[in-house]
């Protein structure tokens, strides 16, 4: 009778490490694609700024440098 109790409370914790690893996984991705999703967003609005702050300096429209920088 105990030996079957041991087994099963075994089997239990062992599947509880089972889950916390994989949530602590899956967890390290949901930050890592938040990171990069807000290096992107970071990246875009320096893009931008600089954008506008080329346009301000030398009287360009936006849209015509942007169509320059595609060439």
């Amino acid at each position: 009778n105990n030996r079957s109790e041991v087994v099963s409370m075994c089997l239990e914790e062992y599947t509880q490490e089972y889950v916390d690893e994989l949530h602590k996984i899956e967890l390290e991705r949901f930050k890592k694609k938040a990171d990069e999703a807000e290096a992107a967003r970071d990246a875009e609005k320096t893009r931008a700024d600089s954008l506008a702050e080329l346009a301000r300096r030398y009287g360009i429209p936006e849209e015509q440098i942007v169509a320059a920088e595609g060439k």
